[in-house]
């Protein structure tokens, strides 16, 4: 996180040059971890310049969720958190200028916060500090990580060799504690990243990082998705969307608007299956499988009309524009159509 970022506008971060313990951005969003010895005792990012508005808090949700992940927490109890913090992110948009709430995520205790306007904060805009107290500290291990300048923070500088024009390096990513097995495949693996027993700072292949990248980017949209086709806002999608996807999702939530609906979509399981690039360095296409629960529900009863958990494989056309990645175009794989 502290390397690559997480959360769109939110990272990378490097030693602040006024504050010895404190990491910044180019936003200004200031990030402070407390260790002892090689375990996280606590953790608090400084989200600057978010909107107020208790529908527009998604960036606080994933920053939150990015610090989380980091500091090791499980992602079934990540999910457990998201489901509190919806139900309780009025009590911060419509409180006091220094509101708070407090909210657990396993060992985890999270407290959000409002803070006075920092610097360029903009007009409706308020900061968040999110604050991360665990009951059980996590150790930071990165064995492929140098330090970054004189703090205690592992990170790793990726390889910016070419890659493969094939990779296939599973990881799953669980949103519940009880998990389903994704169908069975044979991947073929063009590289296999090895971690070394030492703790000499090496530089992991390039493919590790554009593996996080794509799992980052595909987990965000699942999130931003989550969120649009539930409030029915569109303004969102163009964060992680582009092309014919953006297009697309447009008229989605166009058709809930028109016929009074929306979802609720719960995520259960996601798998990077594998990517292949299709432009050096700028387009791939990334198949995924998604687990998925999805109730779709009436806007005048708040009833469902449909309740059904539907597993599958997607391919999601990647590009790199402007210098991030966007999802420009998807479709089901061969074996579904």
């Amino acid at each position: 996180m502290i390397k690559s970022g997480g959360w769109p506008g939110v990272g990378p971060f490097a030693q602040d040059k006024d504050e010895s313990d404190a990491l910044v951005d180019e936003a200004k969003n200031r990030l402070k971890v407390k260790l002892s010895g090689d375990d996280v005792t606590h953790a608090e990012l400084l989200l600057v310049n978010q909107p107020a508005k208790a529908n527009q808090m998604l960036a606080v949700q994933m920053t939150a969720d990015f610090l989380l992940e980091a500091v090791g927490a499980q992602s079934g109890k990540i999910a457990d958190f998201n489901s509190a913090l919806s139900n309780n992110q009025e009590k911060l948009s419509s409180g006091a200028d220094d509101a708070s709430i407090n909210l657990k995520a396993g060992t985890y205790v999270v407290q959000i916060q409002k803070k006075p306007a920092q610097d360029g904060t903009g007009p409706g805009h308020v900061s968040y500090l999110i604050a991360l107290d665990n009951q059980k500290p996590a150790v930071v291990a990165s064995a492929t990580a140098p330090k970054v300048d004189n703090t205690s923070f592992s990170v790793f500088t990726p390889n910016a060799g070419s890659q493969a024009s094939t990779h296939t390096t599973p990881t799953t990513i669980s949103t519940t504690t009880t998990t389903s097995s994704a169908p069975k495949t044979t991947p073929t693996t063009s590289k296999t990243a090895t971690t070394p027993k030492t703790t000499i700072a090496s530089k992991p292949p390039a493919e590790d990082l554009l593996h996080k990248q794509f799992t980052n980017l595909i987990t965000n949209w699942q999130q931003i998705k989550r969120s649009a086709v539930k409030t029915r806002q569109a303004d969102s999608l163009s964060r992680i969307l582009g092309g014919k996807a953006l297009s697309t999702q447009n008229i989605a939530i166009q058709w809930l608007l028109d016929n009074k609906k929306y979802y609720e979509m719960t995520p259960l399981e996601l798998k990077i299956q594998s990517y292949k690039e299709i432009t050096p360095g700028s387009k791939f296409e990334v198949e995924t499988y998604i687990k998925e629960r999805r109730q779709l529900m009436n806007a005048n009863t708040m009833k469902a009309e449909k309740d059904s958990t539907s597993a599958y494989n997607v391919i999601y056309t990647v590009e790199k524009i402007r210098g991030s990645w966007l999802i420009t175009d998807t479709r089901m794989s061969s074996a579904q159509q």
